[in-house]
Parts: C-alpha cells; structure tokens; sequence
C-alpha cells in the first residue's frame, strides 16, 4: 500500500511537471493551442529551423502574451530581447523566414475570412541573445522583406533616410504614401514618436500630388476615402440594435472593410475603401466568389485592395539588398 501511495504521488509530480512545462500558443482572441517539439520526426518544417530559432524555443517565456508583449518589448535592453515565433494550426512553430513569407503572401491576398478567426497561434521568446544571432535574426527580415517588396525606386531610398519620415506605404498601383514627422527646432529624437504626422501621395517616380496632404495621422486617408465607408456601414449595418446589445461587428481585412453578425460570424456585407459595395448577402450573385475549398470568401481584384506599411529604415535597407540580389 506504501509502495503504491508512492507511485501515485510520483505520478502525479511527472504529470504536473509536464502540463508545467507544456509549450502553448495564443491567438489574438486567448485562444490557446499546443506546441509540438522542434525535433519531431513529423514536424513538416524539419531541416528548415535555423539558430535563432532554437534559440527562440530554448528562451520560451509563458508569462508573455498578446496583452502585453509590446510593453515588454519596449522596456528591454539589448542583448535582451523579444521574439515572436507563428505556430500553425497543426501546432508547428514555423521557422522565422516561413513566417516572414507566409505574412507577405497573406498580405498579397485578396481574401476576406468566412468568420473571425486567426491566421495564426503565436508564443513569444525573451532572453539574452549573442551579437552574431542578432545578426543572422536581422538579415533573415532585411533579405525576405527586400525579395518581396516591389523594385524600389532611388528616390525613395535617399527619401526614406530623412529622419522627420516616419512611415512608407506602398500602394497597388504603384504610387506611395509617405508620412513626415511635423517637427520643429524643438523636437528631439526621444519624443518623434508622439508627434503629429502628415501623409502625402507620391507617384511612382517621386512627384508629390498637389493637395494631398492629410493631417489627422491616418496614411488610409490619402488614398481611399475610409469615412464614406464607414458612414455606409453604420447606416445600413448599425452596431448594436434598441436594447443596445451587440448586434455587428466590423472587421478590415487587405483594404476591405466587412460587417459581420455578432453572434453567427456571417458576413453581412463587404465595401472597397472608395466607398463602393462589393458584396451584399441579398444579392451573392454580385461579384464574391465563394471557392469550393471554403474558409475563405475570395473578393475579385479591385483597384486599392491591401497596402503594405513599413518603416523608412526598412525601405532604405531593402533598396540596398535588392541592389545585391
């Protein structure tokens, strides 16, 4: 009986040192999913992991999650640092260039999702890291970012080294929208981030449109006329019904904006940024294409249907490896 009640308790203590050690990932939502081991034979990404990211498996930290992984971020001093690692949904960690090429080809997309759910579990990484993994994590972003990134013009590199930029979007049709810092003779480095921003448009080679300027710090008001939209959605699909009960929810996705039932997930209706309807759940004859593998509504090409926003510093970067490539 002695022996038993032994073996009970031990059983117990390797079960709850497991479950402690047990990797799990999150959504954006709290959902949770499991982590499988790196080195299973299974795993369909085996062969493909690099230092960094066992360096990212090793450093696994439980207590950072979607809440509050920026704040962490920002209060870390190099060589500390935070990495996010992707798990798909079979519960694979993907190795950092997959996840960077799955992000830019989900970016490329013009997908709407059929109800709200993830692209993605993540966990998050923290802990000192050597100088060369640095390197290697830095040059696996630069060198994916540069391969996908349309060819980037002269004038735009040397503009993305001025420091009062803040931001480059690069639009489907070729044109950019650049976002300058309103400094003045009192604005120092450590206060950029908080300061007001003005966008213009840029063509293709470097002509900055007349009165393009917008000054309320949304880029997407350059280009697309996001408050006519949402004055079309609020009209037709109002949030919460008489008994101020949530009744729709709206979701952006790639340059559209989507109003879904709250309670089913189904979606209502989907508008360009222009303003214009492309999808009415009265009508599913005019113009979204339901493909037979389902999960996704696929919304045929339009004019302005994603951007891709990034930092100067990164444009600047880019330019540099595309020159090399």
């Amino acid at each position: 009986m002695r022996f038993l009640t032994i073996f009970v308790l031990c059983l117990g203590l390797l079960t709850s040192t497991a479950m402690a050690n047990e990797m799990v990932a999150y959504d954006g939502h709290s959902n949770r999913h499991g982590v499988n081991p790196i080195d299973a034979d299974d795993n369909p990404y085996q062969g493909q992991y690099t230092a960094v990211d066992r360096w990212a498996f090793e450093h696994y930290d439980e207590t950072i999650g979607w809440n509050n992984y920026t704040q962490i971020r920002a209060s870390l001093v190099f060589p500390e640092v935070l990495i996010q690692v992707d798990v798909n949904f079979d519960g694979w960690a993907m190795p950092e260039r997959v996840r960077l090429d799955d992000l830019w080809s989900r970016r490329s997309t013009t997908q709407f999702p059929r109800d709200y759910r993830p692209e993605n579990y993540a966990f998050f990484a923290r802990g000192e890291i050597s100088p060369d993994l640095w390197l290697m994590y830095q040059d696996i972003q630069e060198v994916g970012t540069a391969e996908q990134l349309p060819g980037i013009p002269t004038w735009l590199a040397a503009l993305a080294t001025e420091p009062v930029v803040k931001e480059v979007v690069f639009l489907p049709n070729g044109n950019f929208v650049v976002g300058f810092y309103n400094i003045d003779d009192q604005t120092s480095d450590a206060n950029l981030e908080n300061m007001d921003t003005t966008h213009y448009l840029y063509t293709a080679d470097g002509q900055r449109v007349v009165d393009s300027a917008v000054t309320d710090g949304n880029w997407l008001s350059v280009s697309w006329n996001f408050s006519r939209t949402i004055d079309k959605l609020e009209a037709q699909y109002p949030k919460v019904d008489v008994s101020s009960s949530p009744k729709t929810m709206y979701l952006i996705v790639r340059g559209y904006m989507g109003a879904l039932d709250y309670e089913s997930r189904e979606i209502l209706a989907v508008f360009d940024w222009d303003g214009t309807q492309v999808y009415d759940k009265t009508k599913p004859d005019q113009g979204i294409l339901i493909p037979d593998t389902g999960g996704h509504l696929t919304i045929p090409e339009r004019n302005f249907n994603y951007c891709r926003a990034i930092a100067p510093s990164l444009v600047k970067q880019a330019y540099d490896i595309q020159k090399s490539l």
